[in-house]
């Protein structure tokens, strides 16, 4: 099973962050605390997806393209928060398409996750 999430969610919010953080700076941000205690606690596989939105195109007339996506299908950090944070940075990192860059800034960036849920499938 596979837990969705939408923007603005516990599992978007650090990914967004991340993403952002590592596209202005060069920089991982560290976990942050509020999120759920699940995000500290449990271990999962994570995917970050990146996809974005020309800012000269009219709103609602081009659509949403894939820019990155990283994840893994097994735990590889000690927590969901660290999982989330190193996917969000691979996925604007080594995913050919991405190349972050400071180019990004012209461009609506949404940032979108998956969670493989505890012995469950996607």
């Amino acid at each position: 099973m596979t837990q969705q999430t939408k923007q603005g969610d516990a599992y978007v919010q650090p990914a967004r962050q991340t993403i952002d953080e590592y596209v202005r700076t060069g920089r991982q941000i560290q976990v942050p605390s509020g999120l759920p205690e699940e995000m500290y606690e449990t271990r999962a596989g994570v995917f970050v997806s990146i996809k974005i939105k020309d800012r000269t195109s009219q709103e609602g007339s081009a659509p949403l393209r894939l820019r990155g996506c990283i994840g893994t299908i097994q735990a590889v950090q000690p927590s969901i928060a660290q999982e989330l944070i190193h996917n969000a940075v691979s996925a604007a990192s080594r995913d050919p398409r991405a190349a972050a860059k400071p180019g990004w800034r012209g461009y609506r960036t949404r940032a979108a996750c998956d969670r493989k849920a505890e012995g469950g499938h996607w």
